[in-house]
């Protein structure tokens, strides 16, 4: 195999690049190391020092995780409330969907029957009209009866009074009696 100019030089240049990142993940914990080591040294602390620093550390550690448990064990209850608490709603809002219905679909029935109803009422209205319209033409032609007998007996009764007072020109009628007046309504025709 033979390899041109411009591969070899690729193949070099991918080399390095390896080599860089190999030796830069071999270095970093030493790296780190120093840096650590240059900071307790600028800091003057001594091992002793570091030991109970670290147990300190190592006790809160201990105390967080105890927190981190505690509240793990509370978000835990609260997602079963939440999720008993979801499954309540979904039963309460398809209780409330059927009820919906149900409600929809008396109200449709309440209306199909309210409109029967109304069609009865408007039918037995009109029938109601056509058996009053004799009896109203029979009790306007007893009222017309009435006033022509109650004019003709007042101008029978009045008419013989207003001999005895010129005055007498109207009459009315009042407790089915007669009443003969010198101011009304009802002439008298004498």
């Amino acid at each position: 195999m033979v390899f041109s100019d411009s591969n070899k030089l690729l193949a070099k240049t991918a080399l390095i690049v390896a080599g860089m990142l190999l030796l830069a993940l071999i270095l970093r914990p030493a790296i780190i190391g120093y840096m650590a080591y240059q900071k307790a040294g600028s800091i003057n602390a001594s091992i002793e020092e570091y030991r109970k620093n670290a147990a300190a550390l190592e006790i809160e550690l201990a105390k967080s995780k105890t927190n981190l448990s505690v509240c793990t064990d509370f978000s835990q209850k609260v997602f079963e409330e939440l999720d008993s608490q979801m499954v309540k709603y979904a039963d309460c809002a398809s209780s409330f969907n059927a009820l919906a219905l149900n409600h929809s679909i008396a109200v449709s029935n309440f209306e199909r029957e309210l409109s029967d109803l109304r069609a009865k009422l408007e039918a037995r209205e009109k029938e109601a009209q056509k058996a009053d319209e004799p009896k109203e033409e029979e009790l306007k032609n007893l009222r017309n009866e009435y006033d022509t007998l109650a004019k003709n007996a007042a101008n029978n009764i009045c008419c013989k009074e207003k001999v005895d007072n010129a005055n007498i020109k109207y009459y009315s009628v009042e407790g089915n009696r007669i009443i003969c007046l010198e101011t009304g309504e009802k002439a008298l025709a004498c």
